[in-house]
């Protein structure tokens, strides 16, 4: 199929998901020649939505394959490319173009470092331009969908939630990793203080740890290990880790190391000490994880089931939330609803939050 193809089966496609699920009463001039030239009966039918919805499925699929798609490697020799090689299919051009959009879009908004450190720190493997794409996609699945099950005001609130929820998934991500790494901080410094005991330098005990660790711990000192092979100071890169995977304990170590540089002695009996401090403060932390773990789980409860009722009510009964969202009254008092809900959502993850 080559692109003119691809190109009017996707306008036709959305034609159809338009016209399966617009909202009734359009008096469109497009629309209503599309309803008669396509049978309205059938349109109209629960097969057509279907039909609509499993193209908007297919149409999701194909850009996140778009965006995630193996890309052969480019030489490093001043822009050479490899020759021999077919530049890909109108899949693989359609991908660069989306992910070079959204390149140059975040580098004209100057978005893209702060996006890439994000991504960094949730340890998801993506350039942010491909984040970018596989995040509008997304939104215009969603927006599409909800179109198709409810109507124009739903779909606009749910099309707005999707950035949201990419945020929130990614802050959520980057906190489950640094917690881990965190965690895994009491196996990480007796393994460094047992090497430099052993007669080992700091970059081979920094090595050993790379090679015998669990993820993320592996994953970031293999790379500090690295920068440092190619030239970036110890310091510097160590420092560096503790921003990615936001760590206040590791900062600790990184001081420790940098003052033993400065100033001699038994680097091993420095990170004993260091170790012993840690792992006083993890005791306590999931002490007090556990007693407040009640609160934590009833502000996930009260948050969740609200939305999740209105979800499943908006699905098996439209006409009765139609009631609620086809008039300005009903609109201000789901405003009203959804910031009462994030303020309470505010205040009880700042009762439960732990800071010490």
């Amino acid at each position: 199929m080559n692109a003119r193809r691809l190109v009017s089966a996707a306008v036709v496609g959305l034609a159809m998901v338009f016209v399966a699920g617009g909202p009734a009463g359009a008096t469109s001039n497009t629309t209503q020649s599309l309803r008669v030239a396509a049978k309205p009966g059938w349109i109209q039918s629960e097969t057509a939505l279907w039909i609509g919805i499993t193209l908007l499925f297919l149409g999701l699929v194909a850009g996140i394959a778009m965006a995630l798609a193996p890309r052969r490697a480019a030489s490093q020799l001043a822009g050479a490319s490899f020759k021999g090689v077919r530049s890909g299919t109108t899949l693989t051009s359609l991908s660069k173009q989306a992910t070079g959009l959204a390149e140059r879009s975040l580098v004209r908004n100057e978005r893209g470092t702060k996006l890439n450190a994000a991504l960094e720190r949730a340890g998801i493997a993506i350039r942010p331009s491909e984040f970018v794409v596989v995040a509008t996609t997304a939104l215009f699945s969603v927006f599409v969908g909800a179109l198709l099950l409810t109507n124009l005001i739903v779909a606009i609130v749910a099309a707005a939630l999707v950035p949201v929820f990419c945020r929130m998934g990614l802050t959520m991500l980057a906190q489950r990793r640094s917690a881990k790494f965190a965690d895994q901080l009491e196996q990480t410094l007796p393994l460094m203080g047992g090497s430099l005991r052993a007669g080992f330098g700091i970059m081979q005990a920094l090595d050993a740890v790379a090679r015998e660790s669990e993820s993320p711990t592996s994953e970031e000192f293999h790379r500090l290990v690295v920068e440092t092979r190619l030239g970036r100071d110890l310091t510097d890169a160590m420092a560096a880790l503790a921003d990615r995977v936001d760590s206040e304990d590791f900062r600790w170590v990184v001081q420790a190391i940098e003052i033993h540089r400065e100033v001699g002695g038994d680097l091993a009996e420095v990170l004993d000490n260091v170790y012993s401090t840690i792992r006083d403060r993890n005791r306590i932390r999931r002490q007090i994880q556990a007693l407040s773990a009640e609160g934590r789980f009833s502000a996930l409860i009260l948050i969740l089931l609200p939305i999740a009722m209105f979800g499943v009510v908006t699905v098996l009964n439209p006409e009765y939330v139609g009631e609620l969202t086809g008039n300005s009254l009903g609109i201000g008092m789901l405003i009203a609803a959804a910031g009462l809900m994030v303020a309470g959502a505010l205040w009880l993850k700042r009762i439960t939050r732990l800071i010490f």
